[in-house]
């Protein structure tokens, strides 16, 4: 017996080696406990030489439980290994609060994996797809409970996975789930960056501009590059540096053909609330910050409750003490639109009104369409398809907001392409075979051996050397842009477009403006 707990340690120790050389962290934890267990009899025998008979004994029970749990896992083992393995996405988006915004893009990323390429490929339905024998699965995850407080330490983040109600720390502990495209907005990145890099999960967001989330300059409380860590995390959508210099350089530019030589007021609405403020606040510095390149007036800054209702915002305009020239509204969702029409109301009607792109959603038409308002504009983190797409759908093929949905689209392929790479490289490995992986640490539950780590971190390898020509990259050509990350940001490389909307056809359209570089031609 005692030969036996000997082995026992031994071959535990060498388990344990390997699981720290495979970066295993979490094998290597419950090995470990191994490894003492076995070496804590001998140590008490070799004190205590009238206690072996209670030793063994108790060795006898011990070793009846481990024959147990390891009956247990090879029968889940086997029986795991009769199913086809599956490789989940995860789809993190507002798809309760902001279906408008968050449908479309839905729609877009199913888009991205019914036309991923590879003739070993089979659809099987509109959010499944098999590929080199693994199933890929998407899972839209609802994240409109999710606030910008974070997921860690034990605080709570609840979300609804394929219909069940989950936290988010649930779903990047699924062993199968291999990336999560998304989130849409800048307070839910927040929360879900540190759970996802902990968990070596690629999380790519087409939507989220706040550039704290990347930059270590623009840090603002818990939105923070050092407290998030961005070893998983990547950006496509043009970061509000980018976005808002665009929209500042081409109202001051508007403004100075029409009125040379003069400085028009502007007022930025900010958004308050857990969601909205991260977003809000960045985009309104942002702004100010590229306003104040053109002139030493500051823009005024007022903030608007979460959640505002018509009355809301009709009462903050109405305590203003001048007449702006220019509105700026910083925020997220529907409170725009009704700024918008508030201040049309007021008889504001040559006030010109600005935004983000989620004021060109359906939705939101009944609240400007007939409001006799001044010109209005939405500035959006992407640019028009460029002709050098490769594969890619023409932009009428989305859904509106159709910038929202290509960029969403673009996201996806991004990862698809990434972890089907990452198939093909494996295909003669068999300790790299992310199906083995998946299907120990799935029988292996309730105990984490993080076996799948591995293969997460390729994937994000993968995606971290986009279009780099590195030996095993990939490259792509997306609808929105080419692509490649620096410091896990893609630095503006989709571009801007600006649009007005146009009373007479109810219509937006794009100014005349470079989309690459956002300035005036």
């Amino acid at each position: 017996m005692l030969a036996g707990v000997i082995g026992l340690g031994l071959g535990a120790l060498v388990i344990g080696v390997v699981a720290i050389a495979k970066n295993w962290d979490a094998l290597a934890q419950e090995v470990s406990f191994l490894v003492a267990f076995s070496a804590l009899p001998v140590g008490i025998v070799a004190a205590f030489p009238d206690t072996r008979h209670h030793i063994r004994a108790a060795l006898y029970v011990a070793g009846a439980g481990l024959a147990v749990l390891a009956a247990v896992f090879l029968i889940r083992l086997a029986w795991l290994t009769r199913e086809q393995p599956v490789i989940k996405i995860g789809v993190s988006l507002p798809f309760t609060i902001d279906q408008s915004d968050a449908n479309p893009m839905y729609d877009a990323v199913k888009q991205a994996l019914a036309s991923l390429p590879g003739a070993d490929g089979r659809q099987v339905n509109d959010h499944t797809r098999e590929v080199s024998h693994h199933i890929i699965e998407l899972v839209p995850i609802d994240d409109s409970s999710i606030g910008a407080g974070g997921c860690a330490g034990g605080k709570s983040c609840p979300v609804s996975a394929g219909g069940r109600h989950e936290d988010f720390t649930d779903i990047a502990r699924d062993p199968r789930v291999a990336a999560i495209v998304g989130p849409f907005n800048s307070g839910v990145a927040v929360s879900e960056i540190p759970v996802t890099t902990k968990a070596h999960i690629a999380l790519i967001s087409p939507a989220a501009t706040a550039d704290c989330l990347t930059n270590p300059r623009f840090a603002e409380g818990s939105c923070d590059v050092a407290k998030l860590g961005t070893g998983s995390y990547f950006r496509v959508a043009t970061p509000d540096s980018v976005r808002e210099k665009a929209l500042a350089d081409y109202l001051w530019g508007s403004w100075q053909e029409q009125h040379p030589a003069t400085t028009p007021k502007v007022v930025i609405y900010e958004e308050s609330g857990p969601k909205a403020s991260t977003f809000s606040n960045s985009a309104g510095e942002r702004f100010s910050e590229a306003w104040l390149q053109h002139t030493s007036v500051a823009p005024a800054v007022y903030p608007l409750a979460d959640a505002s209702s018509e009355d809301d915002v009709r009462v903050s305009l109405s305590k203003l003490t001048f007449t702006p020239d220019i509105i700026l509204y910083s925020g997220t969702g529907s409170v725009g639109p009704k700024l918008y029409q508030a201040a049309a109301q007021l008889g504001l009607s040559s006030t010109i009104f600005a935004g983000p792109g989620s004021l060109e959603n359906a939705e939101y038409a009944g609240y400007v369409n007939h409001s006799p308002g001044g010109t209005l504009y939405a500035v959006d983190f992407a640019a028009a398809p460029l002709e050098d797409t490769n594969n890619a759908p023409n932009l009428s093929q989305f859904e509106e907001p159709k910038l929202y949905s290509a960029i969403a689209y673009d996201a996806a392929k991004i990862c698809l392409l990434a972890i089907q790479r990452v198939l093909d490289d494996q295909q003669h490995s068999a300790l790299d075979d992310v199906a083995l992986r998946s299907r120990i640490a799935l029988a292996a539950q309730p105990f984490r051996l993080d076996v799948e780590n591995s293969f997460r971190t390729q994937v994000v390898e993968k995606i971290a050397w986009l279009n780099t020509q590195v030996a095993g990259s990939i490259s792509y050509h997306g609808v929105t842009g080419t692509y490649s990350f620096n410091n896990h940001d893609a630095d503006g490389a989709a571009g801007v477009t600006i649009s007005t909307y146009v009373v007479a056809t109810h219509a937006w359209k794009a100014v005349n403006l470079d989309p690459r570089s956002g300035s005036r031609p």
